[in-house]
């Protein structure tokens, strides 16, 4: 894509700005300057091949990754900066006019000396004269290594290099001084969690919950949060039972930290859904109806929590967990849907479910996060072909936000390439499953079986007995055509 520019174009390094003759971009943002300039300065070293990929940019800007570039080229498309890019999230970039057309305020080597700073300015260093240099210099760094590793989780990074996330929190929980190797510890668990290593994750929550009690760091919400992280582990693993005895013992009264009461309500909201769905399970093997107002009540409940956690998240600005929170909140309306509650607006449920998960990927575009799962896909997938909607009317329902995909097929195709790059085996079984579903729908035998022993393998590896039941009463037969 394109952009159309000005004849000449002025990016003022010292003011942060650029202008494009009456439209001017001014910025508190040095990495999108510094973004601007490498486009120009390889526009002006290879003419020829003036394409600037990701991982170029890293050599300046070590921590961007795809939901910033996005943003940064919206940023520039505003004032109409000629880029040209293949993708705003993955690249690559160019200038679309040729360098002479852009003026800087400094000459050849402040421009080199601009864009060849790192993302930790050294004006950070001398702030910390209070402290002796080796340690200040200590702290700097694993700050710096954190936020790397925060940036690259919620860019779906998790563990694919030794930048990635899972290796840099590793590190730093072994290395860190105390106060950080704690933080490291809990994030550590968290990207454990989401790449199913289990026995890591509960081992770092375990080293975590040691220091806090033999006084290392200061008791404090990290000591609720390791234990709420332990219990979406349980909760993740199948082991529901566990998962609640861990939040019984929790006296979150006792707690005035909203993130944490945010992150105890979702979890509580997850329970309460797990009783409605097991609930709704047990009146269908039983052939014995629950009373007409049972499950619209364990619904409400459910709900309830969710709305409570998006109170405590709202005050926070953690858009992680407000992502995580209106997924839930919507997956549990588009499942009463399917499972045909008994409610007086029956169609509503679906265009609720569909809209909140809508809400979940709008923040997640929007402020970068949530980019370790796409679970809000899936569900948006199934949602879809459970309410009979094409690709048209799941964009009138999200504003548009699949319109460049050409029907559910090829969005579900997009979105296992995605499972594959962030790892989340259980998505990625989720979303071959839809493709079966697909298949199924189109009398395509063999896609069907092709994709159902995909899934099948997956959850082997898992060791989930419960998917696995699942997965063979919805496929009993390897070339069976069943509704999901």
């Amino acid at each position: 894509m394109t952009i159309s520019a000005s004849p000449i174009i002025q990016i003022r390094t010292g003011r942060l700005s650029i202008a494009n003759g009456l439209r001017v971009l001014s910025t508190r943002s040095r990495a999108l300057l510094v973004f601007a300039c490498c486009l120009v300065r390889k526009q002006r070293i290879q003419p020829n091949a003036p394409w600037v990929g990701i991982e170029e940019l890293r050599g300046s800007l070590p921590s961007v990754h795809g939901k910033q570039m996005q943003r940064f080229v919206d940023a520039l498309t505003e004032i109409q900066f000629p880029i040209e890019y293949e993708s705003k999230t993955r690249g690559r970039y160019r200038l679309a006019v040729p360098a002479e057309q852009v003026l800087f305020d400094v000459d050849e080597n402040g421009l080199e000396k601009f864009i060849g700073a790192r993302a930790l300015p050294s004006v950070v260093a001398s702030a910390g004269k209070t402290l002796p240099s080796g340690e200040s210099d200590l702290l700097l760094a694993s700050l710096g290594r954190i936020s790397l590793a925060d940036s690259q989780y919620h860019d779906g990074n998790l563990d694919n290099g030794s930048n990635h996330a899972y290796e840099i929190w590793r590190r730093e929980a072994e290395t860190a001084q105390p106060e950080f190797k704690a933080i490291a510890l809990l994030k550590f668990a968290r990207v454990c969690r989401r790449l199913h290593r289990y026995n890591e994750a509960q081992a770092a929550l375990r080293s975590l919950c040691k220091m806090v009690r033999s006084g290392e760091v200061a008791r404090s919400t990290l000591e609720y949060k390791a234990q709420l992280c332990l219990a979406m582990l349980r909760y993740d693993q199948g082991r529901i039972d566990e998962a609640r005895a861990i939040t019984e013992k929790l006296d979150m009264r006792a707690c005035a930290d909203d993130s944490a009461l945010g992150e105890y309500y979702n979890l509580m909201g997850l329970l309460a859904g797990y009783d409605m769905r097991t609930r709704h399970q047990a009146a269908i093997d039983s052939c014995v109806p629950p009373e007409a107002d049972e499950l619209p009540a364990l619904l409400e409940i459910a709900a309830h929590y969710y709305r409570q956690a998006l109170t405590m998240i709202a005050s926070t600005n953690d858009y992680q967990a407000m992502q995580s929170t209106c997924f839930n909140l919507g997956n549990i309306y588009l499942h009463a849907y399917r499972a045909q509650f008994p409610m007086p607006d029956r169609e509503g449920l679906l265009d609720q479910g569909i809209r909140w998960v809508a809400q979940c990927e709008f923040i997640c575009s929007k402020f970068g996060v949530g980019m370790d799962s796409v679970w809000g896909r899936i569900v948006l997938l199934k949602a879809a072909l459970d309410g009979g909607l094409g690709l048209g009317d799941l964009n009138r329902l999200t504003d548009g936000m699949f319109k460049n995909y050409i029907d559910l097929d090829d969005m579900a195709l997009a979105v296992l390439v995605e499972t594959a790059r962030v790892g989340n085996r259980l998505e990625q079984a989720a979303t071959l499953m839809i493709l079966a579903e697909i298949a199924r729908r189109k009398g395509d035998v063999n896609g069907v079986g092709n994709y159902r022993q995909q899934a099948l393998e997956i959850y082997r590896k898992l060791s989930r007995a419960d998917l696995i039941r699942q997965l063979k009463k919805d496929f009993p037969e390897k070339n069976a055509l069943p509704g999901l």
